[in-house]
C-alpha cells in the first residue's frame, strides 16, 4: 500500500546513462551487487547495507549496450546471460561493441568475481532481452527475442551448467533456438509510420547495380566487419544499421571512424559506397568518389540509421531524417587501386 526509498545507486556520468535496466544479486556474504545496463556496456554498484547505501556504478563487464540477464542457480553458481565476450578492457570505447550479437551463457561459482563457460545461445544479429527460469531437475530455460520490428520471433533455449562449462551442447536437456512465437501483427517501418520520411528517390535512371565479381579489400585504419541489421556503422559513434538494400545485406564493410575510410585492392572486383546525396547532407562524399571513378547506382534510397526521438508525445521512438537517406555508388576496383574519403560515407564490398 505504501512505499519509501530505502537507497540508490547512481550513474556517475551522464553520458554512461543508457535505460539502468537493473538486476539484483545477492552474494553469498549478505552484500548486494546491483548490474546495471550502461552506454560502455554492464556497471555494477556493490551495497554493504541491506540497500540503505550504494557504491557509485563503476565498469563491470564489456557488453554492447542491451539489457542483459543474471541469477543465482539452485547449485550456488550464478549464471549471466549476455551479449558476447566477458573480458573488460578499461581503454576500450564504448562504440567498439558488437551489437545485439552473440547471446552467450556464463557460469561464476565466486559471485560474479570471475566467469567460466560460454555457450553460445544465438549467434545473429538483432537477438536481445533475456530472460529465465531453473527448473526443479535443475534445466535452465532462457527466452530472447529476435529481430523484434520485422520476424518479431520470440525464442527458447534449454540447457544445464554443464553445457555452459562446456561451451557446447553436450547433454539430452540442450536445445538450442526454439521457436516460441512469431507474431503476425503488421508494423511498419517508422519512417511509414511517422509520416516523416516521405520521397525516397529511386534513381531509375542511374548504372545498373553490379554484383560481381567482389573485390577483396584491406584496411590499416579500421577492420572489416559483416553488414547487416544492428551492427555498428561507424567506430566512433553510435549509430547502428537500421535499413539496407536487399542486394548489400549480408555484406562486408570497412569499420572505422566517420571522418575517414581508406582500403587499399587486394583482388579485383565490385566495391560500393553509402553516402547522402550531397543536396540531403553537406557531409556527403559524392563529389571525392566521382573523382576517383565511382558512379551513382539505380538502387532506391534507403534510411541506412535512425535518431532516436526525444519528445514525450512522441515516447521517444527513432525516426528517420531526410539528412541520412543514402544513394549507393559503385567502382570495379583493380590490385593495389585505393580508395579514400573523408565525412562520411560506408565502404561496402
Amino acid at each position: 500500500k505504501t512505499w519509501s526509498l530505502r537507497g540508490a545507486a547512481n550513474v556517475p556520468d551522464p553520458a554512461h546513462r543508457n535505460c539502468d535496466e537493473p538486476m539484483l544479486l545477492e552474494r553469498t556474504d549478505g552484500s548486494l551487487m546491483l548490474l546495471v545496463r550502461t552506454m560502455y556496456g554492464i556497471g555494477s554498484s556493490i551495497s554493504e547495507d541491506k540497500g540503505k547505501s550504494w557504491t557509485p556504478v563503476k565498469p563491470y563487464l564489456h557488453d554492447t549496450t542491451s539489457r542483459f540477464f543474471i541469477r543465482r542457480l539452485a547449485s550456488g553458481n550464478v549464471l549471466l546471460v549476455k551479449h558476447g565476450p566477458v573480458e573488460w578492457d578499461p581503454a576500450q570505447s564504448f562504440r567498439q561493441q558488437i551489437g545485439r550479437s552473440r547471446l552467450t551463457a556464463y557460469l561464476s561459482e565466486d559471485d560474479g568475481e570471475t566467469w567460466q563457460g560460454g555457450l553460445l545461445l544465438d549467434e545473429r544479429h538483432s537477438v536481445s532481452y533475456p530472460d529465465g527460469t531453473q527448473g526443479p531437475d535443475g534445466t535452465i530455460y532462457i527466452i530472447y527475442d529476435w529481430n523484434r520490428a520485422d520476424e518479431k520471433h520470440i525464442l527458447m533455449a534449454t540447457f544445464g551448467e554443464e553445457d555452459v562449462l562446456a561451451q557446447e551442447p553436450i547433454s539430452d536437456r540442450a536445445r538450442l533456438r526454439i521457436l516460441v512465437n512469431e507474431a503476425t501483427g503488421v508494423n511498419p517501418k517508422p519512417w511509414l509510420r511517422d509520416g516523416r520520411f516521405l520521397g525516397l528517390r529511386s534513381h531509375a535512371n542511374e548504372a545498373s547495380l553490379q554484383v560481381s565479381p567482389v573485390a577483396e579489400l584491406e584496411t590499416g585504419s579500421g577492420e572489416i566487419r559483416l553488414l547487416e541489421r544492428g551492427q555498428f556503422i561507424f567506430a566512433d559513434r553510435d549509430y547502428v544499421v537500421a535499413n539496407l538494400p536487399e542486394a548489400l545485406s549480408g555484406r562486408r564493410f570497412v569499420f572505422s571512424s566517420i571522418d575517414h575510410t581508406e582500403a587499399l585492392c587486394r583482388a579485383p572486383g565490385i566495391v560500393y559506397v553509402l553516402t547522402p546525396a550531397p543536396d540531403r547532407n553537406s557531409d556527403s562524399v559524392e563529389k571525392a568518389l566521382l573523382a576517383q571513378g565511382f558512379e551513382k547506382v539505380a538502387v532506391r534510397e534507403h534510411v541506412l540509421f535512425l535518431f532516436p526521438d526525444s519528445s514525450e508525445a512522441e515516447g521517444n521512438r527513432a525516426h528517420a531524417r531526410s539528412a541520412e537517406a543514402c544513394t549507393v555508388y559503385q567502382k570495379r576496383v583493380v590490385v593495389n587501386e585505393s580508395i579514400e574519403f573523408g565525412k562520411w560515407g560506408v565502404l561496402v564490398f
